[in-house]
């Protein structure tokens, strides 16, 4: 619990997931319309300070591809929190090394529910013998990635219909 003086960081996560009755859990086809929703929701709520409404209109617009939804969904790894029955964030992981998307409501952000998300997808990468993790993160998120170990490789300029969005090529090195 505590280690020369801190207390560790898994340890008050723990607490705080165990107070607030979350799970996280693999997510199953029937959370797909639920995860398109807190997709858009968040990036709508979260990122306004950093995107225009232009940019984040754009990012958002995926939302309605059902069929590109499907597909992620058949080829990546998708992990859910939630409490009580309700999904409060989730995450997935792209070809046992790419840390596609993690998204958390904004009525959950900086309660650990990210946190604990990024450490299961880590597991489930370190399952499969993956020694670094990467990812894209918006503008919004690079900070907390940082926190959590990612280095910016780059930053880019992503093109969705037409409107340009920043983003930075993360990466980290996963411990043994």
């Amino acid at each position: 619990m505590e280690t020369g003086g801190w207390l560790d960081i898994n340890d008050i996560i723990s607490t705080i997931m165990e107070q607030d009755k979350i799970i996280v859990r693999r997510a199953n086809l029937g959370d797909l319309s639920t995860l398109r929703e807190l997709f858009v929701e968040t990036i709508i709520a979260s990122c306004k300070n950093d995107y225009s409404e232009k940019q984040i209109s754009a990012w958002t617009s995926s939302a309605s591809n059902t069929l590109r939804w499907e597909e992620k969904f058949s080829s990546q790894i998708f992990t859910v929190a939630e409490s009580e029955n309700r999904i409060i964030g989730f995450a997935s992981l792209q070809q046992y090394k790419v840390l596609d998307h993690l998204f958390v409501h904004k009525d959950w952000q900086r309660k650990g529910i990210a946190y604990a998300l990024v450490k299961e997808i880590e597991v489930l990468a370190k399952e499969r013998e993956v020694s670094e993790l990467d990812v894209e993160a918006s503008l919004t998120a690079k900070g907390f990635f940082e926190k959590m170990g990612f280095n910016v490789l780059s930053h880019q300029l992503v093109t969705i219909k037409g409107v340009e969005l920043l983003n930075f090529k993360m990466w980290k090195r996963l411990d043994s």
